[in-house]
C-alpha cells in the first residue's frame, strides 16, 4: 500500500508534537532541579534590584553638605567582590547621585586611589565631606550568605556616621562568654549590629553592675540571667529609668527572680509564669523555629508592618502581661503569639503578649522607655541576620533612645523571601502541582488518540 504525502505530514506532526512534550518536559524539571539549588530573586522594578528605600530616598534630599562616594576598581578583582558585584555597587552608586545633588560618585583606579585619597586598603570605600570621613569595608557591603547584597544598608548608614560623628554609647549586661561567643546563640553579632551603626558598646557581667558606671548612656541591654538579678541591680536600672537617662532593654531567658518579678510589676507587667509554645503550622519553619507575624499598632512596630516581616526565634517565649490603670506608666502590647499558641505544661491558650513596651511619663516632657522581652533568641547570632530581627532591632534602638538617630531608616536587603511552611504541606504543595501537570498531559494524550485520522 503506497503512502500518500497526507499520512506523511500527519507522522511529521506527531513526532513533532513528541518530541516537543519531551522538550517541554525536560525543561520543567531543569527548572526544578536548579531552584532547588540556588533559588533566584528577580526585581522588576524600573531601577532593577537597586530601587532605594523611601527612608533612605527622604534622607539623601536633606543634605547639607557635599559629600564624596568614592569607590576603588580594585574591588572588581577576583580576589575581592569580582566584576559583577562592582558592577552593583556601581550601580546603586549612581542612583545616591541621582537623587541628591550633594552627592558626588568617583570610581578611581588603585594607583590613584592611594595617591589622592589616602587608600590604605584598596578593597573599600571612602564617604567623605569638608570636615570627615568614613570607610565602609567590603564584609558591609555583603553578608556571609552568598546572594545577599546589603549594599544600601551600608552606604545609608556610612552617610549618617558622616553627618553624626557622635557616637552613641550602649551597655551590654551580659556574661564575657556570651557576648563575645560566634556559636549560634553568642551575641558577637550584635556588637557588630551596634558598630556599624555607630553605637559604642561595652559588655559587663550582672555581678558587676554595681560596680559599674552608668553615667552617659543612651541604651542599656540586660541580656539573661534573669534569675540571678539582686534588688540592688535592679535599683541601679530602675534609677536610669526614673531619672531619663537611657533606655533600657530588658530580655528574659530563665525564670526571673522575686526581684525582677517585682521590677516588673512597679513598672506594669504582671508575671503569669506561662512559657508559650507555638503550636500554629503557619507560624513555623519546617525545622521547627517560631516565626512572630502578629505586630500591634506602636511606632515601634511601623516597619514591621509595612514590610510584613516576620521575627525568627528557637525557642518558647514568656507571656508578658501589661498591667491597667497604672497613673504614670503606658504600657502597650508589640506583638503577640498567634491564637493557637498554647501554655507549655497547661490549658491556657493564646494568644500571648510577647514582647512589651512601657513609658513612664514625666513633668519635663522627656519619655523613660523600657522595653521587655520573653527571650532574646532573636537578638542571637544565628537569628541576628534575618531582616525581620534586624528591623524589630532598629526600631527598638530608635525608640528607646528617643528618636535621636537614623537607625529608623533600614537600607533594604536583596534577600530570598522565607517561606514558613511544614514539610507535609510543602509534600502536598508539589503533590498538586504534580497533579495539574498530570492532568493536562492526559487530557493532552486523550485529544490525540481520539482523534479522527
Amino acid at each position: 500500500m503506497k503512502i500518500t504525502r497526507f499520512e506523511k505530514a500527519e507522522s511529521f506532526r506527531g513526532v513533532n508534537r513528541t518530541l516537543q512534550m519531551i522538550f517541554f518536559a525536560t525543561a520543567c524539571f531543569m527548572a526544578f532541579f536548579l531552584a532547588l539549588k540556588r533559588l533566584p530573586v528577580i526585581d522588576i522594578t524600573r531601577e532593577g534590584r537597586y530601587s532605594l528605600t523611601p527612608e533612605t530616598i527622604s534622607y539623601l534630599r536633606t543634605l547639607s553638605e557635599n559629600v564624596d562616594i568614592v569607590g576603588c576598581l580594585a574591588l572588581g578583582e577576583n580576589s575581592s567582590l569580582g566584576g559583577d558585584r562592582l558592577r552593583e555597587l556601581q550601580n546603586l552608586t549612581n542612583r545616591y547621585e541621582e537623587v541628591s545633588p550633594k552627592v558626588q560618585v568617583k570610581w578611581v583606579d588603585a594607583f590613584k586611589a592611594q595617591a589622592e585619597y589616602g587608600f590604605k586598603n584598596p578593597y573599600r570605600i571612602l564617604i567623605r565631606n569638608a570636615d570627615h570621613s568614613v570607610w565602609v569595608s567590603p564584609e558591609e557591603l555583603y553578608s556571609p550568605q552568598e546572594d545577599v547584597f546589603l549594599g544600601e544598608r551600608a552606604l545609608t548608614s556610612g552617610l549618617w556616621r558622616l553627618a553624626n560623628p557622635e557616637q552613641k554609647k550602649a551597655l551590654a549586661v551580659v556574661s564575657k562568654d556570651r557576648w563575645e561567643a560566634e556559636g549560634p546563640w553568642g551575641f558577637r553579632r550584635l556588637g557588630e549590629f551596634l558598630q556599624e551603626r555607630n553605637i559604642q558598646a561595652r559588655q559587663i557581667p550582672l555581678s558587676d553592675l554595681e560596680k559599674s558606671s552608668l553615667a552617659g548612656l543612651d541604651v542599656v541591654f540586660v541580656l539573661g540571667d534573669s534569675e540571678k538579678a539582686t534588688v540592688t541591680q535592679l535599683a541601679l536600672l530602675q534609677r536610669v529609668i526614673n531619672d531619663h537617662r537611657a533606655g533600657v532593654l530588658v530580655t528574659i531567658d530563665e525564670s526571673p527572680s522575686d526581684a525582677l518579678k517585682r521590677f516588673l510589676y512597679f513598672n506594669g507587667i504582671d508575671w503569669p509564669g506561662i512559657r508559650v509554645e507555638e503550636t500554629d503550622p503557619r507560624q513555623k519553619t519546617p525545622m521547627g523555629e517560631m516565626l512572630i507575624r502578629d505586630f500591634q499598632e506602636h511606632p515601634l512596630t511601623q516597619l514591621l508592618r509595612q514590610n510584613e516581616a516576620a521575627i525568627l526565634s528557637r525557642g518558647n517565649w514568656w507571656d508578658l502581661k501589661p498591667r491597667e490603670a497604672l497613673v504614670d506608666v503606658s504600657a502597650w502590647p508589640i506583638c503577640e503569639s498567634s491564637a493557637k499558641s498554647v501554655a507549655v505544661g497547661g490549658t491556657q491558650k493564646g494568644p500571648f503578649v510577647l514582647i512589651t513596651a512601657l513609658e513612664r511619663k514625666s513633668s519635663d516632657g522627656t519619655p523613660a522607655r523600657l522595653l521587655v522581652c520573653g527571650s532574646s533568641d532573636y537578638l542571637a547570632n544565628a537569628y541576628l541576620t534575618y531582616h525581620g530581627n534586624q528591623t524589630l532591632l532598629e526600631s527598638s534602638l530608635d525608640w528607646l533612645m528617643g528618636n535621636k538617630n537614623l537607625l529608623s531608616i533600614p537600607p533594604r536587603a536583596r534577600q530570598a523571601r522565607q517561606l514558613g511552611i511544614t514539610s507535609s504541606q510543602l509534600w502536598r504543595m508539589g503533590g498538586g502541582m504534580l497533579g495539574c501537570a498530570l492532568v493536562l498531559l492526559g487530557i493532552g494524550v486523550v485529544r490525540w488518540i481520539t482523534k479522527p485520522r
